[in-house]
């Protein structure tokens, strides 16, 4: 066993969502089915459903600013960096564990002591500075064990997956979160999975995202009958 997989965000607002997606899909096939069913909601699930969202909004190129972020194309800005992944540290009480940490990683004291990253404000204040400079140090070590080395020095850690570690963490392969489909022009491609589940009509994917003026002629013959049948 181990920790949830936290992937940020708000949590409960985000799993409301996935609850309400699996509800009404519930109800969907209960209305043609005549059945009920048990709904499982993940908030994993939850909270990586949202990044489809996110993924569209930063690759829109008339969106300035982006969603979340400083601009579409900025990526998130974390403290240190290790070897393989980035670390998002905090040393909230005094100095004393910072030091202590940059005495464990070979951080020279005149580095250490820079006004720059004296307290927890200039760290913050300083974040792209302080991966700059210290990041010769932090790099002969794994994300993994920087966590284990500032947690013993009192500090705060939390390892920042990327794609690919998310995707392999055991959790997420538990889940499904991520799927397959063929696409008719780009091949097989990687989408996310459901925030939800249900015992007798399991979420699945049977098609691709539409191309362009794919369905026209579908939809636009749906308005007719439907028009048609109200008359």
């Amino acid at each position: 066993e181990s920790s949830p997989l936290n992937c940020g965000g708000g949590c409960l607002f985000e799993t409301a969502n996935g609850g309400g997606g699996g509800g009404g899909a519930a109800a969907g096939a209960r209305a043609r089915g005549g059945g009920g069913q048990k709904v499982e909601v993940s908030e994993l699930g939850s909270l990586l459903a949202i990044e489809t969202q996110l993924n569209a909004a930063q690759s829109d190129d008339s969106l300035e600013g982006g969603w979340h972020l400083s601009a579409p194309t900025d990526p998130p800005e974390y403290d240190l960096y290790g070897s393989d992944l980035q670390v998002d540290i905090g040393f909230v009480r005094d100095q004393t564990g910072w030091l202590r940490f940059c005495e464990r990683i070979g951080v020279p004291e005149d580095v250490a002591t820079d006004p720059r990253w004296a307290t927890t404000l200039d760290r913050t204040l300083n974040a792209e500075a302080l991966g700059e400079v210290f990041e010769p140090y932090t790099r002969k070590y794994r994300a993994a064990e920087l966590k284990e080395i500032i947690e013993e020095c009192g500090g705060i850690a939390v390892v920042c997956n990327d794609y690919d570690s998310l995707f392999e963490d055991p959790q997420m392969v538990e889940y499904e979160m991520l799927r397959y489909i063929e696409h008719p022009t780009l091949g097989r491609i990687a989408t996310l999975g459901f925030a939800w589940n249900l015992d007798e009509t399991p979420a699945s994917l049977r098609r691709p995202p539409p191309l362009l003026d794919e369905h026209t002629d579908e939809v636009l013959e749906e308005i007719r009958e439907a028009s048609h049948a109200r008359r």
